[in-house]
């Protein structure tokens, strides 16, 4: 779940699946894969923020930042957007989606590295952290100049058309032009000698490597994003072991809350009572919302409303719907996985 299955099928893939093999049955397979895991993924976070902090909600400004503001801003957006029937500001909403989740997943990855680290008692240095971070952060980028290079009209999101960054593909260096890719390419490569390089000293001098777990979701992170490993197959499930690897924690967080709370009943019996309430009511709540917002009700919106489909074509509401989500999700998880919070420290940590 980490991020293991990824790579073993990206192998498998890479290596039997055609490039242009017809991907529509594997499209509608991930799709409903999609309530069980994708959906589910994105909903746990609003039960987490909402509801397991719900007591200590308005004690944090980052809580009401991430929890009333940042959602009230967002409604107030793309309100506009179709109000006005803008598809230039439903656009750009797409464009900030995708930013906001490639910076995500790499967040993601940094803190599957750290909290299985710190569970098996290795840490990082303060410059190992920086490597690390820049190294993640720097494949981010490198997916960016790939897939934002030059005018594209071939960009959209549930038939919503968002614009490219239009980035340079040569950058002039004195009188050579140097791929854009390129250099990309040349500066991940060097940072990750910078990173290797401080893992072996840190080896030669404290006998300690990385765990295993920490690995492979580092290398987990390389297959999904590096330009010169896209498949068009393999493409179509990242969200999907994204979200696998995002519950794998969630599920360990509210599964060691449920044990806590069984602990303090007096017989094996009420024990497994209340974890089974605890835990499976939480999961299931998360599959029924998913559904419901991914896809149920935006699709009724779809059906119902009056909008102009010359404009936004006759899926707006599941594309706007899919957006606040996505969006709202990257700032929720900003304010919730991090090492200052209680629950992190008690339930992951430990």
């Amino acid at each position: 779940m980490i991020g293991g299955a990824s790579i073993i099928f990206f192998t498998f893939i890479l290596f039997f699946i055609d490039m242009q093999a017809d991907l529509s049955k594997l499209g509608w397979i991930m799709f409903y894969l999609s309530f069980a895991i994708n959906f589910p993924h994105f909903l746990v976070s609003y039960q987490i923020l909402y509801y397991d902090n719900a007591k200590s909600f308005f004690e944090k400004y980052s809580f009401v930042w991430a929890g009333i503001i940042v959602p009230l801003i967002l409604l107030a957006f793309f309100s506009y957007a179709l109000i006005s029937s803008s598809l230039q500001l439903v656009g750009w909403g797409v464009l900030f989606m995708f930013l906001t989740v490639g910076w995500h997943y790499v967040k993601q990855i940094y803190g599957c590295i750290i909290v299985t680290s710190t569970r098996v008692k290795f840490y990082f240095s303060k410059w190992e952290r920086y490597a690390l971070r820049g190294n993640l952060f720097l494949l981010w980028f490198l997916t960016l100049i790939s897939a934002y290079r030059g005018i594209r009209d071939d960009l959209s999101f549930y038939g919503i058309s968002y614009p490219s960054l239009n980035l340079p593909f040569y950058l002039q260096v004195g009188s050579y032009s140097i791929s854009t890719l390129a250099i990309g390419y040349g500066i991940i490569f060097l940072a990750f000698l910078i990173l290797l390089g401080l893992f072996v000293k840190k080896y030669i001098v404290q006998g300690a490597v990385p765990p295993f777990l920490a690995m492979v979701a580092f290398f987990s992170i390389y297959v999904w994003y590096i330009p010169v490993f896209y498949h068009p197959a393999f493409y179509l499930m990242i969200p999907f072991f994204h979200s696998l690897q995002y519950l794998l924690f969630v599920m360990t967080l509210e599964r060691n809350k449920a044990l806590k709370k069984a602990s303090f009943e007096k017989t094996e019996e009420k024990k497994r009572k209340t974890f089974l309430i605890e835990l499976y009511p939480y999961i299931l709540l998360s599959v029924v919302l998913g559904a419901l917002f991914f896809y149920f009700i935006p699709s009724f919106f779809d059906d119902v409303s009056h909008y102009n489909r010359g404009v936004f074509g006759s899926t707006l509401y599941l594309a706007v719907f899919a957006l606040f989500i996505n969006i709202h999700h990257y700032f929720i998880d900003n304010v919730l996985w991090r090492k200052d919070n209680p629950d992190i420290k008690e339930y992951l940590l430990q």
